[in-house]
């Protein structure tokens, strides 16, 4: 199973560098909730329709999974590390449903592949 971060749905939408293999991996694979509203603040600040990228998400066939109180609860808890790496709330989230999920974390974000947890990171550039 795969979880896909902010940067890795990202690079498809925008295509950068490493968004064939994202990809490739994206049927199937799952995005939290706070991925996705990054991954709306970032397009939408970027000109683009919020509505037409949640589709375009949908049409990868990405499932967009709701935070839990259990992984908030996490989140909270690695407060030091987050200080320390400079994670958001958003990669933390991430991380947590890979967690769960006994997944795969696919990202670009060097810093969250330092977070000490339960997942192997998988960088595709």
């Amino acid at each position: 199973m795969i979880v896909l971060d902010a940067s890795a749905v990202l690079a498809v939408i925008k295509r950068e560098t490493g968004w064939e293999a994202v990809a490739a991996q994206a049927n199937g694979s799952l995005l939290s909730a706070s991925n996705l509203a990054e991954v709306v603040h970032k397009v939408v600040e970027n000109g683009l329709d919020a509505g037409r990228v949640v589709e375009q998400i949908a049409s990868l066939g990405i499932t967009v999974m709701p935070a839990t109180a259990h992984q908030a609860v996490r989140v909270g808890a690695w407060v030091f590390q987050a200080k320390e790496l400079a994670l958001s709330y958003a990669d933390r989230f991430a991380a947590a449903l890979a967690e769960d999920m006994s997944a795969d974390l696919v990202t670009s974000d060097e810093a969250l592949t330092k977070l000490r947890c339960g997942v192997r990171f998988i960088k595709f550039r």
